[in-house]
């Protein structure tokens, strides 16, 4: 019992700092395949973090060019703290600007994200870091990965091969309208 009582005491009186603690990752991804130019997607990313942990705003991409055929047009970020840990949520949107000549898979890079916490002692090396202030432990880092994506060509599809019997006409190529099903309204004209 006493020696309980002694190891509290010690860490009330002599707390010991904490890394910068990144419990879970969590990427919402969108489709990876069927995009044309000029089309828009959304990446959303979760990171939960415990302690003060708290995401540099500097490390967060900036909207503008990419690559040649992709531009982030924002980035949204905010922050949720519930039950002792922060879910930090950055939103990633982004518009594809390539006209493929045939179906051609295309990559969205990956980034890192780096978060710090404010009390935590630097290591005994003194190692410099952009992204801290005198006194601050090394960031630790989150990586958004790299998406794969498929892009499609605009052009005309040919049928000669496909379908010889048939003309290139669009309404040969679609479907025929799906009969609609009646919906039952009563118990909604009853309110």
């Amino acid at each position: 019992m006493m020696r309980k009582l002694a190891t509290i005491l010690f860490l009330l009186l002599f707390p010991v700092p904490v890394q910068a603690a990144i419990e879970a990752v969590n990427i919402f991804e969108p489709r990876a395949f069927g995009y044309f130019m000029g089309d828009t997607l959304e990446r959303r990313v979760e990171v939960v973090t415990t302690g003060d942990t708290e995401l540099i705003s500097g490390s967060l991409p900036r909207p503008g060019s990419l690559t040649y055929w992709l531009d982030l047009t924002s980035v949204d970020h905010s922050v949720r703290e519930a039950h002792g840990a922060k879910t930090h949520t950055i939103i990633l949107k982004y518009q594809i600007f390539y006209s493929a000549l045939q179906a051609t898979k295309l990559k969205i890079p990956p980034y890192p994200l780096k978060f710090r916490n404010p009390g935590v002692q630097p290591p005994a090396d003194g190692a410099k870091d952009e992204h801290r202030n005198e006194g601050e432990a090394p960031p630790a880092s989150a990586s958004i990965p790299a998406l794969q994506l498929t892009i499609s060509p605009l052009r005309d599809i040919l049928l000669d091969d496909v379908m010889p019997d048939r003309k290139t006409e669009i309404s040969e190529i679609l479907r025929p309208d799906a009969r609609a099903n009646l919906i039952p309204t009563g118990r909604l004209e009853k309110l």
